[in-house]
């Protein structure tokens, strides 16, 4: 489920264009990010041990290649 949130999100992904006089915003569709599986939560109070817990945390650059530009830009949040 957390490739397929990433996988729409990324879809939606924009980046501003303003080279040539322009000034709007461009869809990339392409996002730079990481994927990080954890099998366990952090230690409890009482044994110090931590519990099972499959989880993965999502980590996203700030990157989207604008073909336009022809270069890696910023991606603009605005519209997420």
């Amino acid at each position: 489920s957390v490739r397929e949130t990433m996988h729409e999100i990324e879809a939606e992904i924009t980046t501003r264009v303003r080279r040539g006089g322009q000034n709007g915003t461009q869809t990339t569709g392409n996002l730079v990010w990481a994927e990080f599986l954890h099998r366990t939560s952090r230690p409890t109070a009482e044994d110090h041990k931590p519990d099972p817990h499959l989880h993965l945390h999502a980590y996203v650059f700030n990157a989207t290649f604008c073909t336009s530009e022809n270069r890696w830009q910023a991606i603009d949040l605005a519209g997420i």
